[in-house]
């Protein structure tokens, strides 16, 4: 039916369907909605293996698209290593990590899968 409001499951499944098209690691934040406002918490990066690590205009990015979902008016975001800057609203990285969710590759293992550090 045209003009129907969606649910907040509706709005969270694609908030993730963004996120996930990104490699962004899910088990590291938080997604929730009540009624047109968009939660995201905790740490945003890619999966381990990603081929590239999260950039400034990435994650403005992911902020516009989210922003863009039908239904959704307002986008709380509260992440521990990327901060917004109130005047100019851009993104800055706080963590010392490249954006690949804060594991530090070391190599592969004898047994051909990958290793890591957890900083």
């Amino acid at each position: 039916m045209p003009g129907k409001t969606p649910s907040h499951l509706d709005i969270n499944k694609a908030v993730r369907r963004i996120l996930v098209s990104q490699w962004i690691d899910l088990g590291r934040i938080s997604v929730h909605t009540v009624r047109t406002t968009v939660y995201l918490r905790g740490s945003l990066g890619r999966l381990p293996g990603s081929a590239s690590p999260l950039t400034t205009s990435n994650v403005d990015a992911l902020y516009r698209q989210i922003a863009a979902i039908n239904g959704v008016i307002h986008v709380e975001i509260q992440l521990d290593n990327w901060s917004r800057d109130s005047v100019t609203g851009g993104w800055t990285t706080t963590d010392r990590n490249d954006g690949r969710g804060g594991l530090a590759s070391d190599g592969f293992s004898p047994h051909g899968q990958k290793s890591y550090t957890v900083d």
